[in-house]
């Protein structure tokens, strides 16, 4: 017992020093496709919590091989990721085999099922019941639910060793040898050889986190020698300089200060850190040997490897940092030189803009006073910039800069405009002369009296203007003396337009004047060719197609007059004599859209008829149309032999056929007549649209009843003569004849009725075919289990060593952890050997 006890404390020392097995479950591997989808995802979700591992894997064919040695071969291939169990499903051959390793839990498990063929027995309370039913993936359900429960029931490990040891027959006792090894001594062996490869790791380890942490302070070294040199710059700038720009150094220089203290402090807590992890890594090493998994976490070990990777992301935080100020401190350096050159850059502005106004105000012996008090004040600010810069406060002269740029941009601007003011004032009255003759010269060749319009009050304002614009200029107001130039061009321009303008009005008016003139006559005198036009009208369609017509014609005899008393007006008004072209344009633009109104008013009186006639043909062609169609449609619902009353034709027929007989009277009412027309066109395409409704119906069902028929016969002649077979054809029977007389009858639905009825007969059909395919297997499987038993009665058995089952009728022996229970099988066969390494068996299904 004291023997037993050490045995027990090494194997749990062991055992603590190995790592933990992984959660089990159900592994698919449909090679086959023999599941469906759904089956897959429910196997692999609903049974990951299971005691045991299980790997089924499904082939199409096993292509000759037998199915114990494929499925040995996939057990040895998955049981090394953790498999308890592989699970072989061949698809072509109908075949199902279970390995499992001999002597493990789930064994035990399975051999409380029978002392001869366990594997055969669970697979045909299981797999083989749920796949007679086409059940597949409930029968792999079923095999595992029942591993599981069997496994749940095994007895104490103490209690079925001890059983165990009890069933083995006695071996005869060895002699003692004193030169053997006891086994105490190689279990404490192996202990101490684990016990040093685990020490030899973890010293690996802590010499690993050991060079990680002498890189950190090398790194952190590095840091602290690239933060010296800004922080010495930072440092001079701001010393020396003054003001903003003093204020922003400052502060640089205080994040720079603030970083090479925290990048001291952690190069310093680094080092000390290295150099423990260095002095003390035995005794760290040691304190970890029996920390494994997460649990190393909590130890030295692992703060050590955390505080590492704390401070390497530490480092990772402050070269941020560092790059940041960096690229600040280089900023304000480059802020610096440029705020210098567009300081220069503006002084020359300045200097090249005073020079031009000195050089205006000698030239035109002028003053400016307005230009030379706003360039007074942009020099005023930007000394202000220019002094800033001088007192080293870049920073101060830099935000003065875009308003100091747009004040000079303007000045520049205002200098180029005032010297093209300057040149274009000496010709400028000189312009205004030159238009006035212009404007005389043309009046008097096109012999105009001007009795609309005064140009020349236009140049006289012009010339006004002129005074205050030279004042302007004077004054150097540049915006203003623009503006005014401006204006004068304008004046100047829309007096030569408006006298142009009244030429243009003289010629175009003559022109319409003429046109109208002989445009008007055909529109008089026509009283009785419109009475003509009415009594076209009267006899042949009602009144209310052209009521209307007598009262625009009235109005188009009231256009007329006013037109010819328009004419006589605008001619004394183009007259040369009177020359009043504004007024005559006036009255022409008017008598132009009364003409027009004319001209549509006389088309409505004298086309009115050609118009309804027009109509009146249309409508007689599509009545024409619909009555044809309604021939053709009658036409098919008789061909196809459709249940459509035939007075539902006739009565549309006759409707028509009036219609027809209505456009042929006198007077016509067109409006009428076309709702009525679009009426039985509504009614006709509602009587097409069920006409296509019951020829879609009746092919359908034609369709399903042909396919219907073909898969009958197919059942009929599997199934072929036997009980129960007289009764299904009779029912099919008279399924077809109901059918039959459905379709006769124009019942189309409930002929699709009879038709899933007809579908329900022939499944049935096909279960029987499995049914009595199932049972004929069942009786072949018990003849051959008798035939086997039979032969086994008149064979010896044979005996088991350490680790069998014992000798007996059924079965044979095994070596020690060898040995198999079951094995694959014919049809209906149980039993059956399989290699070494793994206990199986099989079944067909």
């Amino acid at each position: 017992m004291k023997e037993k006890r050490w045995l027990g404390v090494l194997a749990a020392a062991i055992l603590l020093l190995l790592p933990t097995s992984v959660s089990a479950a159900v592994t698919v591997d449909d090679q086959g496709e023999f599941f469906s989808v759904e089956e897959v995802e429910k196997l692999e979700t609903e049974y990951n919590e299971t005691e045991f591992d299980y790997y089924v894997r499904t082939v199409p064919s096993l292509s000759g091989e037998s199915i114990g040695e494929a499925s040995e071969n996939l057990f040895e291939d998955v049981k090394g990721e953790g498999y308890d169990a592989a699970i072989l499903i061949a698809v072509e051959e109908s075949e199902i085999h279970m390995n499992v390793a001999p002597g493990t839990a789930i064994d035990q498990a399975i051999a409380q099922l029978s002392n001869s063929d366990p594997f055969g027995r669970l697979l045909d309370e299981t797999f083989v019941q749920a796949a007679g039913d086409g059940r597949f993936g409930d029968g792999i359900a079923d095999l595992v639910l029942k591993v599981e429960e069997l496994g749940s029931s095994i007895p104490d490990a103490e209690d079925s060793s001890a059983e165990d040891l009890a069933a083995v027959p006695s071996a005869p006792a060895a002699p003692e040898n004193p030169n053997s090894t006891s086994p105490l001594l190689l279990l404490a062996f192996l202990i101490l050889a684990v016990l040093a490869a685990r020490i030899i790791y973890l010293l690996g380890q802590v010499k690993k986190v050991g060079k990680r942490l002498e890189a950190l302070v090398q790194r952190q070294k590095g840091l602290l020698s690239n933060v010296l040199e800004p922080y010495q710059q930072s440092l001079e700038r701001s010393e020396i300089s003054k003001g903003l720009t003093k204020e922003q150094f400052q502060e640089l220089h205080e994040q720079l200060s603030t970083l090479l203290t925290e990048a001291k402090e952690q190069e310093q807590t680094l080092t000390v850190l290295k150099d423990t992890a260095k002095k003390r890594k035995y005794a760290i090493a040691f304190k970890h040997i029996g920390s494994f998994g997460k649990q190393a976490k909590t130890t030295n070990l692992g703060k050590l490897e955390h505080e590492a990777s704390l401070f390497e992301q530490g480092s990772q935080e402050q070269e941020a940092v560092l790059a940041r100020l960096r690229g600040e401190l280089e900023q304000l350096k480059a802020k610096e030189l440029e705020t210098s050159r567009e300081i220069k850059a503006l002084q020359e502005t300045a200097a090249q803009a005073a020079l031009k106004l000195a050089q205006f105000q000698q030239e035109t012996e002028l003053a400016f006073p307005a230009m030379k008090q706003h360039i007074d004040q942009a020099l005023l600010h930007l000394n202000q910039a220019v002094q800033l810069d001088d007192a080293f406060d870049f920073a101060a002269a830099n935000e003065l800069l875009p308003n100091l740029k747009s004040k000079w941009q303007e000045i520049t601007t205002d200098l180029t405009t005032l010297e093209a003011l300057l040149a274009s004032k000496e010709t400028m009255i000189a312009d205004i002369d030159q238009r006035e003759e212009e404007i005389r010269q043309y009046t008097e060749r096109e012999q105009l009296k001007l009795v609309d319009e005064d140009p020349y009050a236009l140049l006289d304002e012009a010339r006004e203007i002129f005074d205050t614009f030279s004042s302007s200029v004077a004054e150097g107001r540049v915006s203003h003396a623009k503006a005014q130039q401006a204006r004068m061009t304008d004046l100047a321009g829309e007096a030569k337009r408006r006298v142009e303008t009244l030429v243009s009005y003289r010629d175009q008016t003559g022109i319409d004047y003429q046109k109208i003139t002989d445009g008007i006559l055909p529109f008089l005198n026509l009283e009785r060719a419109f009475e003509q036009e009415l009594e076209q009208l009267r006899p042949a369609y009602a009144e209310h197609h052209w009521h209307y017509l007598q009262e625009r014609f009235s109005r188009m005899q009231e256009l007329t007059s006013t037109v010819e008393e328009k004419l006589p007006l605008i001619a004394k008004l183009i007259d040369p004599d009177e020359q009043q072209y504004k007024q005559a344009r006036t009255e022409m633009n008017h008598v132009l859209e009364m003409f027009q109104l004319i001209e549509q008013l006389h088309a409505d009186c004298f086309t009115a008829y050609e118009g309804l006639e027009e109509q009146r043909i249309r409508l007689t062609d599509s009545i024409g149309s619909l009555k044809k169609r309604l021939t053709g449609m009658e036409e098919t619902a008789n061909r196809h032999g459709l249940p459509v009353q035939p007075y539902s034709f006739e009565q549309l027929r006759q409707r028509i056929e009036h219609l027809q007989a209505d456009v042929e009277q006198m007077p016509l009412d067109l409006a009428l007549v076309s709702r009525q027309f679009e009426e039985e066109q509504q009614q006709l395409e509602q009587l097409d649209a069920q006409l296509q409704t019951l020829l879609r119906d009746k092919q359908n069902v034609e369709r399903e009843w042909q396919e219907l028929k073909s898969s009958y016969q197919q059942a009929d002649r599997r199934l072929g003569i036997g009980f129960g077979a007289g009764t299904y054809r009779n029912r099919f029977r008279a399924c077809e004849g109901l059918i039959n007389q459905y379709m006769n009858d124009g019942q189309y639905a409930k002929a699709q009725s009879e038709v899933a009825l007809g579908r329900r007969i022939v499944e049935e059909m096909r279960e029987e075919e499995r049914r009595i395919a199932r049972e004929r297997q069942r009786i072949a499987a018990q003849q051959a289990a008798r035939a086997a038993a039979q032969r086994n009665r008149h064979k010896p058995g044979g005996g088991g060593g350490f680790g069998g089952f014992g000798g007996g009728p059924r079965g044979g022996g095994s070596g020690f952890g060898g040995g198999s229970r079951g094995g694959g099988s014919s049809f209906g066969s149980r039993g059956g050997g399989s290699g070494f390494g793994s206990r199986g068996g099989g079944r067909k299904f």
